[in-house]
């Protein structure tokens, strides 16, 4: 089964929260210590809707389930979950300020098949000339 790629949508929000939780508690350990995999279940598994407003979050689909997701911001927050700060929410100039690609998530049945590789070149998109490039 192919996977398909899409812009998430504020309906996936249920199942984008339960992916993160479920790659995080499940494909952290190899990397981090329990009490990092703890924290990372708590604060990194909160989708960011104003990148779902802003287009700018993937997801891709198989069999009618959300298998990875992840995105880019073109706002000032460089993380997820709650707490915003003062100019979290300012768009960042084009012109002297890059856009962030933000965290990514896989189901582990579906890791070492290229969505991680897919979502960033979603992220990346197509874009007019640099001297005319501006976020909508």
């Amino acid at each position: 089964m192919q996977p398909d790629l899409r812009n998430a949508r504020r309906a996936d929000v249920p199942d984008i929260a339960a992916l993160m939780r479920r790659s995080v508690q499940r494909l952290f350990p190899a990397f981090h210590d329990a009490r990092e995999t703890a924290s990372a279940a708590v604060h990194l598994t909160v989708p960011d809707t104003v990148l779902i407003d802003d287009g700018t979050y993937f997801v891709a689909e198989a069999g009618g389930a959300i298998i990875a997701c992840g995105g880019w911001s073109k706002r000032g927050k460089v993380y997820t979950g709650s707490g915003d700060r003062p100019g979290d929410d300012r768009v960042l100039d084009p012109a002297s300020e890059p856009a962030r690609v933000r965290a990514m998530f896989v189901h582990e049945d579906w890791t070492r098949r290229g969505l991680g590789s897919a979502i960033l070149t979603a992220c990346c998109g197509p874009r007019p000339p640099r001297a005319s490039r501006r976020w909508s």
